[in-house]
């Protein structure tokens, strides 16, 4: 099915079963029992997540990255 509809038709069919069975990443709720303002307060609050020994032992290994800046000095 992926292949034959477009993106945003997907979203759309997999909207409903996301919004009312989903739960919630920040919480543990229900998405369907998030009244509008619980779900933009947990939209809006960083994930309860931690990098781990072996994640910063990855993250050591890792050559750095360098941001680079679009801006134009003047």
């Amino acid at each position: 099915m992926d292949e034959h509809l477009p993106p945003w038709l997907l979203g759309v069919i997999d909207w409903p079963g996301y919004r009312l069975f989903g739960r919630c990443i920040v919480c543990g709720r229900l998405l369907g029992l998030h009244t509008p303002w619980a779900l933009f307060v947990c939209e809006r609050t960083p994930l309860p997540i931690e990098i781990t020994e072996q994640g910063r032992a990855l993250l050591a290994d890792s050559e750095p990255v360098v941001p680079v800046s679009r801006a134009r000095s003047a």
